[in-house]
């Protein structure tokens, strides 16, 4: 029996849950085949400290894609998330594999999490942030950045949901995820999804400080769902609670997200999520 296949590009970490670690185990739980593409390697994640990071040269990387190309088997690639990138040089490499992976099978999702940087600014070199708007971006069928990444795109205010869905309409993709939109009910944490005319807000409990890897998780799970044939806001409602219920298990101030003791929830979310639906600009 063919497993339907998600081929993403991201980090990779020696220990915790960031990265292709967590979209890695997220989509073999839900019943899919990670095909993993690293982009930097790192002992953990930045925001611990300070470690080795070792980025592959970019003849190295393309070789890797161009040899993944090579082989049969891309058709059955149902999702291409790319997040976390090493430096700008692997950009045409990546286009290369999403436009290789886009003519074996027309209907692939193409999801672009343009991880550049959060509240304190950009985290990454301007350089990757640009060529990231420039190329990677606009090659996307969705995009999932938070409202600070958002913000940076497009150079336009992220100060309420009004001002997300307007923004929403300066990036190329007509699908978009924000992974940190505006919560209407005190106490609630906030995912927003606008595609093209149509807009719903999802909210469940804040947890309060969060481990990373939220960000890498939601994506993973939105796009399980909608290669499971969930409708789109089905598929935000879903993601929404079962990051809630992971979060609530791995209890706030959590170094790592707690993945592995919280597994099932993953396939049974039980936090009830409120979802509405929100005018489009």
């Amino acid at each position: 029996m063919s497993v339907p296949a998600v081929l993403c590009v991201n980090s990779l970490v020696s220990r915790g849950r960031v990265g292709l670690r967590a979209q890695a185990f997220v989509l073999e739980r839900l019943g899919l085949e990670p095909w993993l593409v690293p982009t930097v390697q790192l002992p953990f994640h930045p925001g611990h400290g300070s470690g080795t990071r070792i980025v592959p040269d970019a003849a190295a990387f393309t070789g890797l894609i161009d040899d993944l190309i090579a082989r049969d088997g891309l058709g059955g690639v149902r999702a291409v998330l790319t997040g976390y990138l090493g430096s700008a040089a692997q950009i045409p490499a990546v286009l290369k594999l999403i436009a290789a992976v886009r003519a074996a099978n027309p209907d692939v999702l193409v999801c672009c999490d343009p991880v550049i940087g959060d509240e304190g600014g950009l985290y990454v070199a301007e350089e990757v942030a640009l060529a990231m708007l420039e190329s990677l971006v606009p090659a996307a069928d969705l995009i999932t950045p938070n409202r600070h990444e958002l913000a940076w795109l497009t150079g336009s205010p992220v100060a309420s949901n009004t001002d997300i869905i307007k923004a929403v309409a300066g990036v190329a993709p007509e699908s978009v995820l924000i992974t940190s939109a505006h919560a209407m009910m005190r106490g609630n944490a906030a995912n927003l999804l606008a595609m093209g005319k149509r807009a719903w807000l999802a909210e469940a409990t804040e947890i309060a400080d969060p481990p990373h890897g939220t960000g890498d998780m939601t994506t993973a799970l939105f796009a399980a769902g909608l290669i499971a044939g969930l409708a789109p806001d089905k598929a935000l409602s879903r993601a929404t609670g079962a990051v809630h219920d992971v979060l609530a298990l791995t209890g706030p101030g959590a170094d790592e997200i707690a993945l592995v003791a919280a597994q099932q929830r993953l396939l049974h979310p039980r936090m009830p999520v409120s979802l509405r639906t929100l005018a489009a600009s």
